[in-house]
């Protein structure tokens, strides 16, 4: 397997070419396996009309192991994990790349098992296309190999490999010569890198950085900390009782991050509570303050490594499901004096720009 790349590396092998009549040969199917959703894309017919569009899909990045070791994948664990929470399996991605197995309930279950339910049920109909896998700019050989080995067992092509930088960047079909700075913060994962896009395609420029471990979950605990100080306070035993029911809570306070990112206040009704809970934007950006500048400091951390300032980059690009949040947007523009690009569904845009950049690597 030698069509990596990443870390600065150069991708090994081209993709195969487009036909003499500028449409690929096969259809391109372009995978994001996430660490909170994997989404996948397809296309058929001319990569590089704008936007574009094809059969888009995505599901949560849970997996439930059966009590006889069967695994489902997708959207039927979001019901199992209310019922059987502990035979849930939470990021099989980091699981992936730190373990070769995984202890779940009574089972030993092979990480590239549970990564690979995931890959097969997003795009179940692979068979003769071409693949594109996205992974974080971080990632180094061996994790990227393990990527494949979960891609091999789950009947997928051979892939193609492609940061999820680069295909950020490529989403916005970047002139060469160009070098943008990359902000994605995932639900578990933040990964800054910084790109710069060439005749032959893109290419990763310095280190890139970020943090394994720091996401929109830690904007999600954080809200949950405010609502349940404000329920422990309207009733304390009911608010108890609620807990046996943690990811029915976890479900409302998710909702609500998202419904602040365009209102100011929201409210949020618990069972057993007498009455709604009420939380402002103000009260979840402060809960959320420090950990947001310490990501922007990262940023301009990375930046100053790869040898540049914020006036040598074309653009920063938001991406990942969690820069919904408004405050991110404001705190980049604030440190850096320049207002990043954000898009309708910074997730989706790893897949529409992974196919775009097979498109531009690929033309004639």
């Amino acid at each position: 397997m030698e069509n990596w790349r990443g870390s600065g590396a150069r991708s090994y092998r081209r993709p195969p070419a487009r036909n003499a009549g500028g449409i690929m040969e096969r259809p391109v199917l372009a995978i994001d396996f996430g660490s909170t959703n994997t989404s996948g894309v397809s296309r058929v017919n001319d990569l590089n009309e704008s936007p574009v569009s094809g059969d888009y899909r995505c599901v949560p990045s849970l997996v439930f192991v059966g009590p006889d070791g069967r695994l489902t994948a997708g959207g039927p664990t979001e019901q199992l994990a209310e019922a059987f929470p502990d035979r849930i399996v939470h990021d099989p991605r980091h699981l992936l790349v730190t373990r070769e197995s995984a202890r779940i309930a009574d089972r030993e279950i092979p990480t590239t098992a549970l990564a690979a339910a995931l890959l097969r049920h997003v795009m179940p109909d692979a068979a003769g296309r071409r693949v594109v896998l996205t992974y974080p700019a971080r990632w180094g050989a061996q994790q990227v190999r393990a990527l494949g080995a979960a891609a091999s067992e789950a009947g997928l092509p051979e892939p193609w490999f492609l940061t999820e930088a680069e295909a950020a960047a490529a989403f916005h079909d970047p002139r060469p010569g160009t070098t943008v700075a990359v902000y994605d913060l995932g639900g578990r994962s933040l990964d800054i890198t910084i790109v710069r896009s060439t005749e032959q395609g893109t290419e990763i420029v310095g280190r890139p950085g970020g943090h394994d471990r720091f996401g929109g979950a830690d904007l999600d605990q954080a809200l949950l900390g405010i609502v349940a100080e404000r329920a422990a306070r309207l009733d304390a035993a009911a608010w108890a009782e609620s807990q046996r029911r943690p990811h029915l809570v976890r479900h409302e306070v998710i909702e609500a991050k998202h419904r602040l990112s365009d209102q100011d206040r929201t409210s949020l009704r618990l069972d057993g509570l007498p009455e709604a809970i009420t939380v402002t934007r103000a009260e979840f950006e402060d809960a959320t303050d420090q950990m947001l500048r310490w990501s922007v400091g990262e940023l301009v951390a990375v930046i100053e490594r790869a040898g540049l300032s914020p006036a040598d980059l074309a653009a920063v690009h938001l991406a990942g499901g969690a820069t919904r949040m408004p405050r991110i947007a404001e705190l980049i523009t604030e440190r850096l004096g320049r207002p990043p690009t954000t898009t309708p569904d910074p997730k989706a845009m790893f897949t529409t720009g992974a196919l775009r950049a097979y498109a531009h690597t690929t033309r004639p």
